[in-house]
């Protein structure tokens, strides 16, 4: 599961979150070809967030605007090269 080191300032108090996350396994879908073959993009979505607090390892509750912003960061810096469905994951070739 990636991780990352996610600095939140909180009353002006920076504190270091360790978070782990999971993203689901993109595809980008096919908009060219016969309709039956065309399919909208999927997948690329957080579908888990774990945060702990980095000083204590204890769990870290975030507002939801505070995790609105740690779940755009993690979209905007994951790597989703290793996330996108190719052929053997459907037993093409």
């Amino acid at each position: 599961m990636p991780n990352i080191r996610y600095i939140l300032t909180r009353d002006d108090v920076d504190i270091a979150l360790d978070v782990e996350y999971e993203v689901a396994a993109y595809d980008p879908g096919n908009s060219y070809g016969p309709p039956e073959n065309c399919e909208p993009p999927s997948g690329g979505e957080i579908t888990e967030l774990i945060i702990t607090a980095a000083e204590t390892g204890e769990p870290f509750k975030l507002t939801d605007v505070e995790e609105s912003a740690l779940e755009q960061r993690i979209y905007d810096t994951h790597d989703y090269s290793d996330d996108w469905f190719d052929d053997d994951d459907w037993g093409g070739d």
